[in-house]
């Protein structure tokens, strides 16, 4: 009974954050502030030394765009690598992206752009500085809403493949979820498997707490 009350909170909570960002104008300032801010925050980052290195994410319908902050990155030197999705129930895999995301094409069942796959998470997590996750909702404890698939958590989550807490526990990457403001510290259960997040970043600044 428990796990189905935690499954009915996490599909409502999902489809009402969902309902928000679809009559979110293309153009509203939270969208440009957020943008603005994570590329803040990738600056600081590689001010700060870390390896510049990025796990981010090609935004899909209504999801926080990140484009301009990345193209920026990489201009400015850093390598940039996005999620692939291989197979239904499988880890993800990584591709670096090598011009505007713009030149992207959205392929596959949900229309996410996505580069060539070069890489599994094993690899890429050792030479990381900075993750960029992408969630619905983040609470104030680090914990991930992500849209139902499990394909972050069997990757990066305390269970999976690449546990990103384990590398950040040794100082070696700064995991940071992305979303809007109105979305941060939502309550909502947390399993032992879900990926976690040292900080979360939105339209408003960093949030570590």
């Amino acid at each position: 009974m428990e796990g189905s009350v935690a499954h009915a909170r996490k599909k409502e909570l999902r489809q009402q954050i969902r309902s928000s960002r679809e009559a979110l104008p293309a153009d509203h300032s939270a969208r440009l502030d957020l943008n603005t801010q994570v590329g803040a925050l990738i600056q600081s980052v590689m001010r700060e030394g870390a390896r510049p290195n990025i796990l981010a994410y090609a935004s899909i319908a209504h999801e926080p765009s990140i484009d301009g902050a990345l193209d920026q990155a990489r201009a400015a030197g850093a390598r940039i690598f996005l999620p692939v999705v291989t197979a239904p129930g499988e880890p993800l895999m990584f591709g670096e992206v090598t011009s505007p995301l713009c030149d992207l094409a959205p392929v596959g069942k949900w229309g996410i752009r996505e580069p060539h796959p070069t890489m599994e998470a094993e690899r890429l997590v050792d030479d990381l500085g900075l993750a960029l996750i992408p969630g619905l909702s983040f609470s104030t404890q680090g914990g991930r809403l992500g849209n139902g698939g499990g394909f972050y958590d069997r990757t990066f989550g305390p269970q999976g493949v690449a546990p990103l807490g384990e590398v950040s526990r040794g100082g070696r990457l700064f995991s940071v979820g992305v979303c809007f403001d109105s979305e941060y510290g939502a309550e909502f259960p947390i399993a032992p498997w879900d990926l976690t997040v040292d900080g979360v970043v939105t339209e408003n600044g960093l949030r570590t707490e």
